[in-house]
């Protein structure tokens, strides 16, 4: 009896991963083209700022001295132990104004828990 409990965990938990994986692999920018993308960063990126600066007007005097700052969207995905994540963004350097668009992707693995009540993990 336990050899197939363990068979069956071991099974849910590959399944697990390749689901993490697929998901995390469907998660990227809007858009068809190179272009259209980088457009579609650049919107999310000027509305995050301004959500920011209306939430903490300090900011932008900072962000202006700052040497450059980035914006990235990332979702994370983690099941049991096992967890990915992957997110698209543009760093700029305040002092050529250069945009450099980004991709990232993480894989993890490991107990996550956290106190909702509190809002801390």
């Amino acid at each position: 009896m336990w050899r197939r409990r363990g068979t069956r965990s071991a099974v849910m938990i590959v399944c697990t991963a390749i689901s993490v994986v697929a998901l995390a692999g469907c998660y990227g920018a809007k858009g068809g083209s190179a272009e259209s993308k980088r457009d579609y960063i650049r919107k999310i990126t000027s509305q995050t700022l301004a959500d920011l600066y209306k939430e903490k007007p300090v900011v932008r005097a900072r962000l202006e001295k700052a040497a450059g700052y980035a914006v990235f969207s990332n979702l994370n995905l983690k099941i049991f132990v096992l967890g990915s994540g992957q997110g698209y963004g543009m760093a700029v350097d305040n002092a050529s104004k250069k945009e450099t668009f980004m991709r990232m992707a993480e894989v993890g693995g490991g107990w996550a828990w956290g106190d909702r009540r509190s809002g801390r993990s």
